[in-house]
């Protein structure tokens, strides 16, 4: 028997959605308040974080998945 990790995700992403993440990754928001930003379920974003980190498009950042600050938040 075969067992398919993560089936339940969606791995598709519009370019749009991409630049988006990657503008919110780099001001610092924490993984929760991007996926509502794009409503998308955080699973779905850490995949796109872990996507994004292989590729070199985004860089590690102070608090990593959490970030260093909440939406309205300075």
């Amino acid at each position: 028997m075969q067992y398919i990790a993560c089936e339940d995700l969606n791995f598709f992403w519009e370019e749009k959605e991409v630049m988006k993440f990657e503008q919110m990754w780099k001001e610092g928001l924490c993984i929760t308040d991007i996926a509502t930003a794009l409503d998308r379920h955080p699973n779905d974003v850490v995949v796109l974080v872990i996507d994004r980190r292989k590729k070199q498009k985004i860089q590690p950042r102070d608090g990593g998945l959490l970030g260093n600050r909440l939406r309205g938040v300075s």
